[in-house]
């Protein structure tokens, strides 16, 4: 037989990330942009860009397991569930926690704060000063954005504007790969 390997090869794509806290949205984001879809991995097509999206669970069992694809990520999504202020604590530390994986180094983060549409959500501000952003900013690309799947006039184009931004920073980050370093040199 000859080398199949062709047929099964992926398409060259961004890879991305979505993590966050139990019910913080993640699934909803993603469905946001593939509606009627209910799986946790999707190609998303933005401005004929094709990026991979999926989901991992964030239970502590699953999280072992995460070290196996980190080495082929471009973008982090962490979702933060607006709402939720008992858990803001929780979602800082878990932000951060992805500052001292070495693999992650330099992968730009969405920061995806997350049902909008209610009334009781936190300010960006608030959340922004609560979730200590300024420190994930110093060490790599990271942006906000106000997201909801029940969006409203202001908030439908930050949903937009989260993956125009996701693309750009995967593309950035592909052609800075250590591959064309080198090629640089």
């Amino acid at each position: 037989m000859g080398n199949q390997t062709g047929k099964f090869r992926r398409q060259d794509r961004g890879r991305i990330l979505i993590l966050g806290l139990d019910a913080a949205g993640k699934s909803s984001i993603l469905c946001y942009f593939k509606p009627g879809e209910r799986i946790n991995v999707e190609a998303v097509e933005v401005s004929a860009e094709n990026v991979m999206m999926w989901i991992v669970g964030t239970r502590d069992r699953s999280r072992p397991l995460w070290k196996y694809i980190y080495p082929n990520i471009q973008a982090l999504v962490l979702v933060v569930d607006s709402v939720d202020k008992e858990k803001i604590m929780e979602a800082r530390d878990f932000l951060h926690s992805f500052l001292i994986v070495d693999d992650l180094n330099d992968v730009p983060m969405a920061i995806a704060l997350n049902k909008r549409d209610f009334p009781d959500c936190m300010t960006r501000e608030e959340m922004v000063e609560k979730l200590d952003l300024g420190k994930i900013q110093e060490q790599r690309p990271c942006e906000t954005f106000l997201t909801t799947t029940k969006p409203t006039s202001d908030v439908d184009t930050e949903n937009d504007k989260f993956l125009e931004w996701i693309t750009r920073e995967t593309g950035k980050s592909q052609n800075e790969s250590p591959k064309n370093k080198k090629d640089k040199v």
